[in-house]
């Protein structure tokens, strides 16, 4: 299959995206025989999650960090499904432990500004993107994360400014961040911040999708 050189996924959808080995009943057998081998605990939690079994990643990836706590790569997991499932408060904690063991990782990064832009904690998230963005200023992961953060505050110009250079930087990657983003606005109103204006929203998104 071809694929545009933009085209790859960002790294906290890649991370989801990513095809874990699928065979649970082999993985089940293998953590029997090894109950404190975390990377097993780790694969199992991916292959539960790519079946959308968000309770039972969530098992396996909290396993996975008792077992092994410096293990990021599970901290990452534990947060993406916390995501998956609107527990932002656990979201947040799982990014920020991946953090202290990696404070370069971008996924990380990434799960922890999403979910503090679903709870709302939107100061926070822009100070936090600001410092993550002097660490990463050509993150177009982080710059659409600012983007977002200026739909909710109502900076409709900052958010179409932002999107316009994405689009040029990376124009199939970023339309299909901005059709995302027109779902979540144009399906999802009440899970939003009640001072958005969701008509603006959405005819930014529109406008560069």
């Amino acid at each position: 299959m071809m694929r545009c050189p933009c085209g790859l996924p960002s790294s906290f959808s890649r991370a989801i995206a990513r095809r874990p080995p699928r065979r649970s009943p082999i993985l089940q057998t293998l953590i029997g025989r090894e109950p404190r081998n975390a990377v097993i605990r780790y694969n199992l939690a991916r292959a539960h999650q790519s079946r959308g079994e968000l309770d039972a990643a969530r098992v396996q990836f909290a396993e996975a960090v008792k077992i092994k706590d410096d293990f990021v790569a599970a901290h990452i997991g534990l947060g993406q499904v916390s995501l998956l499932k609107r527990d932002f408060g656990s979201a947040i904690e799982s990014a920020e432990r991946a953090l202290k063991i990696d404070s370069a990782n971008l996924a990380a990064k990434v799960v922890k500004i999403n979910a503090l832009i679903n709870n709302n904690n939107l100061r926070q998230a822009r100070s936090d993107l600001d410092a993550f963005m002097r660490q990463n200023p050509d993150s177009p992961d982080l710059q659409f994360q600012l983007a977002l953060v200026n739909f909710q505050e109502n900076r409709f110009a900052d958010a179409e400014n932002s999107f316009r250079d994405l689009r040029s930087a990376l124009p199939c990657r970023s339309a299909a961040h901005l059709r995302h983003c027109r779902s979540v606005y144009a399906h999802e109103p009440s899970e939003r911040s009640p001072s958005v204006s969701s008509t603006g929203a959405v005819e930014v998104a529109k406008r560069w999708a």
